[in-house]
């Protein structure tokens, strides 16, 4: 009987999670070099009705610096292809950036028709990579108002957040083959020197 029970909470919890709506920051490439431009595509996926959200965005300054925020186009779709119609704040917008981290970034559906809902992609985050070391760029949902936890709103109750890792440049091999050879040269210069 025991065992029974707990196959039947185990399913629920597996059915619930799997049900569960996602929004994640896919990286394209995960691992640019310093001075590359690079786009993180947000994309919601098993999504119920959504007007939009208002959350937070937040990203690691000493490693990327966001450039630009723009609707995703999607090709053969009018006139972008995200199912939203206003993104804030805009490109221009972004004196903020300094610290890493922007409060309020929103995107509103159109006001009329059906609302947004499945899987599709909301925004493009446009970064140039400035710095070798490992990064983070991620949504923040603080269930304020017009967030997707709102409960004023249209709230989307469990809605995962998976951040995109920006992974460190590694040191090229050549530099860990060139340091004995420049002991080396040290040391004979030493032996000359004092002999």
């Amino acid at each position: 009987m025991m065992r029974r029970l707990i196959s039947v909470v185990c399913a629920g919890l597996l059915a619930s999670t799997a049900h569960a709506a996602t929004v994640s920051i896919l990286p394209s490439p995960t691992k640019p070099n310093v001075g590359d431009a690079f786009t993180l595509t947000v994309r919601a996926s098993a999504m119920p009705q959504t007007g939009g959200a208002t959350l937070g965005l937040s990203w690691t300054s000493s490693v990327v610096r966001l450039d630009g925020i723009s609707l995703t186009p999607v090709p053969g779709v009018p006139p972008v292809g995200s199912p939203f119609n206003v993104v804030e704040p805009v490109s221009a917008n972004l004196d903020e950036q300094s610290d890493g981290k922007i409060e309020f970034l929103t995107w509103l559906a159109p006001t009329s028709g059906t609302l947004p809902s499945g899987d599709f992609n909301v925004i493009d985050l446009k970064f140039t990579r400035i710095g070798p070391a490992a990064g983070l760029v991620a949504l923040e949902d603080n269930g304020g108002v017009k967030s997707w936890s709102d409960p004023n709103a249209l709230p989307i109750p469990g809605v995962v957040y998976e951040p995109a890792v920006i992974e460190a440049i590694p040191l090229p091999a050549s530099l860990f083959l060139f340091a004995p050879v420049l002991a080396g040269l040290a040391a004979t210069r030493r032996r000359r020197s004092g002999g």
